[in-house]
């Protein structure tokens, strides 16, 4: 998709369609999320603004794009788990994340990681007759951070971030790239190790 196509409720649905129809994901604008998005706010501003009479067809509307939205989402979603097995099962750095827009690399990325974990302390000890570990869910490495760092870092965005939760549901973002932001130490672990950032030293 060009930046320069807007999303329209005909455009949606023809990825939608594209996505069943695929087993491989598809390649889709960086900013694909981001557009719907605006599209989503404009529809829910029209609804507001419309008379009782074209309401019905707008909330209709509204509907539709949520579930078309969902459906596409958690489409894309399954295949990136499906690399990740893959990924995980085979160790191979030949797995294709082209088609990957940025947060969907982040997704993919730690979803190996969490699969790599699990599979070294249970699968690989047992059939190496060892007992199994299992990682403890808020590890250091989910959340990387020295004993000894501040509790702040300043660091530079690379990427463009979408807003996400940390360990206790506080939000952060979204954030542009290029953004300097100062973020609790193991935010800015995760962002850095996912190159989605870099320190910027001096903050005290």
């Amino acid at each position: 998709m060009e930046k320069e196509i807007l999303i329209t409720y005909e455009a949606l649905f023809e990825f939608l369609v594209k996505e069943k129809g695929k087993e491989e994901i598809q390649k889709i604008d960086p900013a694909f999320y981001s557009m719907l998005a605006e599209y989503l706010m404009e529809k829910k501003s029209f609804y507001q603004k419309d008379s009782r009479e074209d309401r019905e067809n707008t909330g209709r509307q509204i509907q539709n794009i949520t579930r078309m939205t969902r459906e596409f989402y958690e489409r894309r979603e399954k295949k990136i788990l499906n690399i990740a097995l893959i990924k995980s099962k085979t160790g191979s750095n030949l797995i294709d994340t082209s088609n990957l827009i940025e947060e969907e690399k982040m997704l993919f990325s730690e979803i190996t990681s969490i699969l790599d974990k699990y599979r070294g302390g249970i699968l690989n000890n047992v059939v190496n007759a060892k007992a199994p570990e299992i990682p403890s869910a808020a590890s250091a490495e989910a959340f990387p951070q020295k004993a000894d760092s501040p509790s702040k870092r300043l660091i530079r965005i690379l990427v463009k971030v979408p807003k996400f939760y940390g360990r206790e549901l506080e939000i952060y973002g979204p954030f542009e790239k290029d953004d300097i932001v100062i973020v609790p130490a193991e935010i800015a672990g995760i962002l850095i190790k996912k190159k989605g950032a870099e320190e910027i030293e001096g903050l005290e």
